[in-house]
């Protein structure tokens, strides 16, 4: 993971798009049109992300954005960017 900052003052960390993983004995690289975008935000950052198109939801329930809201409590930040850095098909976490 590399930690960007951008010209908006905020950081963003990227993942490399060469990182593989390991299916049946042989190495996967996730092609770039797999990789996804996760987000962690407020409300008009994640909605407007959404409107974009990044918004998923997998088989399990799991999704790539969390809305940030005052009653969120740091806990809940911090297992959402531990969940979403885990995850071999995010390349980048806004």
């Amino acid at each position: 993971w590399l930690k960007v900052h951008c010209r908006t003052g905020k950081y963003v960390l990227v993942k490399k798009l060469c990182s593989g993983r390991k299916a049946m004995g042989k190495k996967k690289f996730i092609g770039q049109a797999e990789m996804k975008i996760g987000v962690i935000g407020d409300e008009d950052t994640v909605t407007g992300m959404l409107l974009a198109g990044i918004g998923h939801v997998d088989g399990q329930g799991k999704k790539n954005f969390l809305l940030v809201g005052a009653k969120t409590h740091v806990k809940d930040i911090e297992e959402k960017f531990n969940e979403l850095t885990s995850r071999k098909d995010i390349a980048m976490i806004f």
